[in-house]
């Protein structure tokens, strides 16, 4: 998870939450996590949510 968010950061984005947060998130949309997911699977996620919630923001 670390990595996916610092691949995020080191994109260029403004990212506005810390890994709990996420994790809060995705146990809302997934349910227990019971299922295993891939590396770009949740990078697409943490996107996705990042976004979606203003949480990744571009700061140009």
């Amino acid at each position: 998870m670390n990595d996916s968010l610092k691949a995020i950061r080191e994109s260029g984005m403004q990212v506005e939450f810390d890994v709990d947060w996420f994790i809060e998130a995705l146990d809302a949309y997934y349910g227990d996590g019971g299922e295993n997911l891939s590396d770009e699977r949740i990078l697409d996620i943490v996107t996705m949510s990042g976004v979606a919630g203003e949480m990744i923001q571009d700061p140009k």
